[in-house]
């Protein structure tokens, strides 16, 4: 059986879809599963950081800990719950609300920006509020661990500079993001 060649119009257009998802790819990899693996090997470690940044591998004790606990139960219940009914409620206001949006004849354009405007802005002010809440040298976080935890400056000042870097990214990425959908919905409704 031969392999067929791949001619080189679709070498570069695969090559071309690959970059337009690296980014989301390395801010999925940056901010979630390496945070996700880095979770899972505290959760089996004693690591405290209010009390040391030293940690030594226990296994599963803080599991067999959890589910000791009289109240997981009905904690995990409550989760549950919250998170089917959020969501249904979520979805259901979002239909109807997108039902209207599409029966409206007049005044589309300013409808949408009024509509967009609120799901673009936030990313930006969240950012940039958490910038200033995680600046390592004057931030409201930074100050109340070292004032109050003892914990070094050094530690704190590494940590949120690098969380504060993937957290602007992600907003500049999440706007474009918004500003790309915005303009596939204008594209394919005719305007």
């Amino acid at each position: 059986m031969k392999k067929k060649k791949m001619s080189k119009l679709l070498f570069w257009e695969a090559v071309r879809g690959y970059l337009f998802i690296a980014p989301a790819l390395v801010l999925l990899i940056g901010l979630l599963f390496i945070p996700m693996v880095h979770g899972f090997w505290y959760s089996v470690t004693d690591f405290n950081i209010l009390k040391s940044w030293e940690y030594h591998f226990i296994g599963f004790a803080n599991f067999k800990k959890l589910f000791a606990n009289e109240n997981f139960g009905i904690i995990l219940k409550n989760e549950i719950i919250f998170a089917v009914v959020v969501t249904g409620i979520t979805v259901v206001i979002s239909m109807m609300f997108a039902i209207f949006l599409n029966t409206v004849r007049h005044g589309k354009n300013m409808i949408r920006a009024l509509v967009f405007m609120p799901w673009v802005l936030p990313e930006v002010v969240v950012g940039a509020l958490w910038r200033w809440i995680l600046d390592g040298e004057k931030g409201l976080v930074n100050s109340i661990l070292v004032e109050y935890s003892n914990i070094l400056p050094e530690h704190i000042q590494f940590f949120f500079r690098i969380y504060g870097a993937c957290l602007g990214l992600l907003c500049i990425y999440m706007a474009d993001l918004s500003v790309c959908n915005h303009y596939a919905i204008c594209r394919t409704s005719g305007n």
